[in-house]
């Protein structure tokens, strides 16, 4: 059996971009041919934020004619889309021709109903675009970055909704990464029988060594979707705890600038790799108060790794991930009272409670890239002959 893997890769190596390179390793090691197709944000916007248009559609053209020769060259049994929608916002299998390939398309957010890919706006869940079948109110709001020029590229080259769905057609099967943004996706239009729903996996990055920690944790976008204004409001109410919020997005400096004088908050910035490792081991729980929709939730994972449980609002996917009372606690509702009340009461309990620990160790082995390969692998044989 032949694969191509068609991914875009951002400015930052993402999890999903992590995710594909982790999925090609096991494939080659099980001696299956492997090849990548990349595409990489770094022509198209900058770190500094400046836009190429033109980069963007010619881009997209290139993209389109070199990924037909190498459909036809490689003559794949499998074409495995992954994340193609931020910038080649037009569905690019569209106009490819398949040949006796087989398309599957991995759907890991929102990004052709949404041009911010959170469904969230003005801190509630939004879905204007996608019942309106126009992504013109995500360009009125500046839903992208909270920017006109980015809300724009974000929706440069898309199509509409509906249109999406029914281009959709050529694609011969979907991969969700939770049962609820497959859910998502039949609701749009997509027929449930064409979409399984595979885990996303978090492979150790350390080792866990400790059970109680000296902070709460929150790793991951520092924007408005993630209860980012929850965790630093309740910090604020809990003066003799620490909390450290790992990460940056595009609200990052507004919340440095207003919580810059809360002498229990720290704002790390972007972490990767061994730092990453050291504030998951060290902290004594992670805290994910999301707001919108998420699809996955891999910090979870990465935080089971280490034995660390997880504080969660539950929206979307997240819920799946977390076994209340057992890997972590999932809020009934984010009032900040009720919220202030939990987090303080499960400080204090992870003091003495140990069985959380090994609860979340024993869970994360179910996650792992053996398990994911394998299921990927089953869909792909019911499209192949090897």
């Amino acid at each position: 059996m032949k694969i191509l893997f068609v991914n875009e890769y951002t400015l930052r190596p993402g999890g999903v971009d992590k995710i594909v390179d982790m999925e090609i390793f096991a494939l080659q090691e099980k001696n299956y041919a492997v090849e990548l197709f990349p595409v990489y944000h770094n022509k198209l916007i900058t770190v500094n934020g400046n836009i190429n248009y033109s980069g963007i559609l010619k881009t997209y053209l290139l993209t389109l004619g070199k990924l037909q020769n190498a459909i036809d060259r490689f003559k794949p049994d499998i074409v495995h889309f992954h994340n193609i929608y931020p910038l080649l916002g037009s569905p690019i299998w569209k106009n490819l021709r398949k040949g006796n390939s087989k398309f599957i398309l991995h759907l890991h957010n929102y990004y052709p109903f949404c041009i911010n890919s959170f469904f969230f706006r003005q801190n509630k869940i939004c879905t204007l675009c996608q019942e309106g079948n126009s992504l013109k109110y995500g360009i009125i709001n500046k839903c992208y970055n909270h920017s006109l020029p980015y809300s724009i590229a974000a929706s440069f080259l898309k199509v509409k909704p509906e249109q999406w769905i029914n281009l959709a057609k050529k694609i011969d099967h979907f991969i969700s990464v939770s049962n609820f943004i497959c859910q998502k996706y039949v609701e749009f239009g997509i027929e449930k029988e064409n979409i399984s729903t595979v885990y996303n996996f978090a492979k150790p990055i350390g080792t866990a060594e400790q059970i109680k920690g000296d902070y709460i944790l929150y790793l991951g976008d520092v924007v408005d979707a993630k209860g980012i204004e929850i965790i630093c409001e309740t910090a604020l109410r809990l003066p003799l705890i620490n909390f450290v919020i790992a990460g940056d997005g595009r609200d990052y400096h507004k919340y440095i600038s207003s919580y810059w004088n809360a002498g229990n908050i720290t704002f790390t910035g972007y972490v990767d790799k061994e730092e990453k490792s050291k504030l998951i081991s060290n902290c004594r729980f992670v805290l994910l108060p999301y707001l919108s929709w998420e699809s996955f939730g891999i910090v979870i994972l990465e935080a089971y790794n280490y034995g660390k449980p997880v504080l969660t609002s539950g929206m979307g996917g997240s819920s799946e991930l977390v076994v209340d009372g057992k890997t972590g606690i999932i809020l009934e509702n984010l009032n900040y009272d009720f919220v202030y009340q939990k987090i303080n009461e499960f400080w204090k309990l992870l003091e003495s409670n140990n069985s959380y620990f090994y609860n979340c160790l024993h869970l994360s082995r179910k996650f792992n890239i053996e398990n994911h390969s394998q299921k990927l692998l089953d869909i792909y044989r019911k499209y192949s002959v090897e």
